[in-house]
């Protein structure tokens, strides 16, 4: 799971079905360990599946994303000792909810009941 920072306001828009959101305010940006990686195209398997298509990823060129080496679903805290001073919030959204992120305010996204699928807009 990578959480993801956002570098201009949005807006989240629920359709179906219940998603779970997990949010960090950006004073815990030295808290999440954030990296680089080499921006390559994602493929996607149904339900929620994504994987880097490898191949793109020399294609791409230089070209980079940032994402945070922590892993919310199982935090290693050995690893990452100064994640336990984040302040996460969790929400579930229901269909027809929609929730305003602020730039710089870092988050993940997934389905309710189904495994964290990373999403950016």
């Amino acid at each position: 799971m990578s959480t993801l920072l956002p570098l201009v306001d949005m807006i989240l828009s629920v359709t179906r079905p219940t998603l779970q959101v997990v949010l960090f305010p950006p004073s815990d940006l030295p808290f999440l360990y954030y990296r680089s990686r080499t921006k390559g195209a994602l493929k996607y398997s149904f339900p929620s599946h994504f994987t880097r298509d490898m191949d793109s990823v020399s294609a791409s060129g230089r070209k980079v994303v940032f994402g945070s080496s922590v892993s919310l679903d199982k935090a290693d805290l050995v690893r990452h000792p100064k994640y336990r001073y984040a302040t996460p919030t969790r929400v579930l959204l229901e269909p027809g909810d929609v929730l305003y992120l602020p730039a710089f305010w870092h988050h993940e996204v997934g389905w309710k009941g189904v495994d964290m699928a990373k999403i950016t807009a």
